[in-house]
């Protein structure tokens, strides 16, 4: 399976899958990888963001891309919700400028999960 399970003590069972898991299932469930280098906010006020994640649409047959604003707007409302407030340090900017810069927002291939890094040498601190 590329994972492992365990129970929890409420009896939830949570499995945890590698990443070529991960990537495998999505590819089965006709997943796309969405062409913007993913950076996934802090979940908590203690926590940290995670860099260099994949973001995929789990639309399964989707082919339509998405437009740049829609993308735009889900990315400030997930950040939002996620630290309280809009960010407006570097990484955050380079992201939006990334997702804006790309209209719309295309498709890769779940198969070859390669996405171009952000670029911060142009982002004033």
């Amino acid at each position: 399976m590329g994972g492992r399970s365990r129970r929890r003590p409420d009896g939830v069972i949570v499995i945890t899958l590698t990443s070529a898991a991960l990537l495998r299932f999505c590819r089965r469930n006709g997943a796309r990888l969405l062409d913007i280098p993913w950076v996934q906010p802090r979940l908590s006020p203690a926590g940290a963001r995670v860099h260099h994640m994949l973001l995929v649409d789990l639309l399964a047959g989707s082919e339509r891309a998405l437009p740049s604003a829609t993308r735009g707007r889900w990315i400030e409302g997930y950040y939002l919700a996620a630290e309280g407030a809009v960010p407006t340090d570097p990484t955050f900017r380079a992201l939006r400028a990334r997702v804006f810069a790309h209209d719309p927002v295309g498709f890769g291939a779940i198969e070859n999960p390669q996405v171009e890094p952000l670029d911060l040498s142009g982002v004033d601190p």
